[in-house]
């Protein structure tokens, strides 16, 4: 009777150990797994944020290009504006000195 107690208690605690190791490989391919997502959703994140700051690099870019040109643009309407004023000026001074005469 002891003999067939210790095979039972042999038997269940070899079953235990199988089970064990299943579940030990099982955690093993898991977390392999989950280190490959993980991996792999980290390669994805730094390209996204490298495309993201060249998207930024380029962008400043064209602000500094479109901020140059309204300068620009804001230079040649002083100066046309200066220019007309002038000219008005040099008109305003010819009419007034031809009616004095």
């Amino acid at each position: 009777m002891e003999d067939f107690e210790l095979k039972r208690v042999q038997k269940k605690l070899e079953d235990i150990e199988v089970e064990y190791k299943q579940l030990n490989h099982q955690i093993l391919k898991t977390r392999q797994n989950e280190q490959v997502e993980r991996d792999m959703l980290q390669r994805r994140y730094n390209g996204v944020i490298y495309r993201l700051e060249g998207r930024r690099t380029e962008l400043e870019k064209e602000q500094k290009n479109y901020e140059r040109q309204l300068e620009r643009v804001e230079a040649q309407m002083k100066e046309r504006k200066e220019k007309e004023e002038k000219e008005r000026e040099e008109k305003n001074r010819g009419h007034s000195s031809s009616r004095r005469y």
